[in-house]
This record gives structure tokens, C-alpha cells and sequence, in this order.
């Protein structure tokens, strides 16, 4: 399953979720979910399959990061995007309780890859992320 949504296998997607439809969650050894691996790959079609099949949009993996997470610091707008209109949570803290759009500005501005980003930030505001909100060292992205 986690193979065919990498590749963005769509056929081999359908014949897994028709003869296995209770294993669309299961995770790897790193807690990775087949959407977290189509939603870091950017593949859409595959994420979109999975989704309409059941599967959860906010699963954690081992680092407790969500499909969107993995979407975002990848710069996989489109597929951002689709998960958020499947009702992502746009405010993923990670263990230090850092937003995820902090996350794609530091990654951003650590990387110095900023024009990518720029859609993102973008994309996570308008869904009503809190560039405000204060992490646990009481710092924010702005």
C-alpha cells in the first residue's frame, strides 16, 4: 500500500483498498501512513483515493507529524491543499510546539529557499493558521 501511494499507483491503490479496506492506516516502522507518504511524494491522485477511502487525515507518525505536516515542508501545495479541504488540522504543534507554519518559515528562511515557501504560508493562512501563536519558548513565526 505505502509503495503504490509513493509511486502514485492509482490502480494498484484501488485493488489493495477493495480486498484490505481495514489496513488504509497501518504505518511503517517510522509511523508513516500510506497518506503521509502519497501526501510527501505529491502525489495528489493517490492522496485523494486514500482519503476517499477513509483514511485519516491527522494521523501522527513516529515524530508526530500529520500527512499535512509532511505536505507542507515538502512545498506539496496541491496536495496541502486537498487535505485541508478534507479537514486537516491547519495547527499541527510538533514536540516543541511549534505550528506548521512556523515550520515551513524556519525551514524556509534555514534553507534559503523562500520563493517555494511563499504559497504555502500562503495557503496556511487562509485556512486560518495563527501567525501569533507562540511556541513553547513563547516565540512566534513573526
Amino acid at each position: 500500500l505505502r509503495d503504490a501511494a509513493k509511486s502514485g499507483n492509482v490502480a494498484v491503490l484501488k485493488e489493495f483498498l477493495n480486498r484490505e479496506p481495514g489496513n488504509i492506516d497501518s504505518q511503517s516502522n517510522e509511523g508513516k501512513s500510506a497518506l503521509h507518504i502519497a501526501a510527501e511524494n505529491g502525489e495528489i491522485e493517490a492522496a485523494k483515493l486514500l482519503i476517499e477511502h477513509g483514511a485519516n487525515v491527522n494521523i501522527r507518525d513516529a515524530q508526530g507529524r500529520p500527512p499535512l505536516a509532511l505536505a507542507a515542508t515538502s512545498g506539496r501545495t496541491r496536495v496541502a491543499e486537498m487535505l485541508l479541504q478534507n479537514k486537516a488540522e491547519v495547527e499541527p504543534q510538533d514536540a516543541r510546539g511549534r505550528s506548521l507554519l512556523s515550520n515551513v518559515v524556519y525551514l524556509a528562511l534555514n534553507t534559503g529557499v523562500t520563493v517555494p515557501a511563499l504559497p504555502m504560508v500562503r495557503l496556511l493562512l487562509k485556512y486560518g493558521a495563527n501567525p501569533r501563536h507562540e511556541d513553547k519558548e513563547r516565540t512566534t513565526v513573526l
